[in-house]
């Protein structure tokens, strides 16, 4: 994990799930995890 470039692994995540806070879960809302759940796998 103290790897050399292991930080690029963590800004990729934390980017990823900013991107799916801010540009799905934040704009439409969703009653619980499943239909979360759905859409995701949707897209």
């Amino acid at each position: 994990m103290g790897g050399k470039g292991r930080w690029v692994d963590n800004v990729i995540m934390e980017r990823f799930w900013w991107s799916l806070k801010y540009e799905d879960a934040y704009l439409k809302r969703y009653d619980n995890v499943t239909e979360l759940h759905e859409a995701l796998r949707a897209t």
